[in-house]
């Protein structure tokens, strides 16, 4: 670990969530994610992954939790 934060990767985000979006609004379906855990980063991905769902929520797209 470097302890430099990372950049915000905004299309990135962007193109996870319409994926996300697209996977949802077509079936039903369940997702599991798992956060790696080998470089003991785990938290800050389920952070990075929550301030994204936050976003989406935000602009009005909605995912079943």
């Amino acid at each position: 670990m470097n302890h430099r934060k990372s950049p915000r990767d905004y299309k990135l985000r962007d193109s996870i969530l319409t994926l996300l979006y697209e996977f949802f609004r077509n079936r039903e379906a369940v997702m599991l994610y798992l956060c790696e855990t080998g470089d003991n980063r785990q938290g800050h991905r389920n952070r990075l992954f929550a301030s994204w769902y936050r976003h989406a929520t935000r602009n009005r797209r909605t995912f079943p939790r």
